[in-house]
């Protein structure tokens, strides 16, 4: 929570934060340095007492504070708003206790491996259905606060016992 709340704080406060800003030529080693240190280093410091005033303590668990929230579901989230950089984007909003509640990001994850036959591993994060009754509605939640995903069904052998319905749609010519 120090990290998010001190790089939040630094994008507000200063421009530029980075001595030497992203360069397209070298990714993966821009953005760096700081471009005011001891500035940063202070905001740091008034940064971590607001933590522990809020949080009770430093070193506060990032799931205990950002949480995955639909109908009875609540668990640890993990990854962070885009602008911090994360690969797992989960863009949180604080909600009146001292949590905050994972809104959006990484909806629908897939990672193939192209061999004879193709294998896969997904996630539909929140689920597949919005209706409040439905057992689809936030059903890989569990999955997503683990950091796991889940086999793709493609064939006819792997479906079969997980059909719950079938509906035919016709449309007129």
């Amino acid at each position: 929570m120090l990290f998010q709340a001190w790089a939040h704080r630094a994008m507000r406060a200063a421009s530029p934060v980075f001595a030497e800003g992203w360069s397209p030529a070298r990714p993966l080693e821009t953005p760096d340095g700081l471009a005011d240190p001891a500035g940063m280093a202070g905001l740091l410091s008034d940064v971590a007492a607001e933590v522990v005033e809020r949080y009770g303590r430093l070193d506060v668990a990032w799931g205990e504070v950002n949480r995955l929230q639909l109908g009875d579901h609540d668990l640890p989230a993990n990854g962070a708003g885009s602008e911090l950089g994360a690969f797992r984007v989960a863009a949180t909003r604080p909600t009146d206790g001292p949590t905050q509640k994972v809104l959006g990001g990484d909806s629908w994850v897939a990672v193939v491996e192209f061999t004879q036959p193709p294998r896969a591993r997904v996630l539909l994060s929140y689920g597949n259905a919005t209706q409040p009754d439905s057992p689809h509605n936030g059903d890989q939640l569990q999955l997503f606060s683990e950091m796991k995903l889940r086999e793709a069904w493609r064939t006819m052998d792997q479906l079969t016992g997980r059909i719950t319905r079938t509906e035919i749609l016709d449309f007129p010519d």
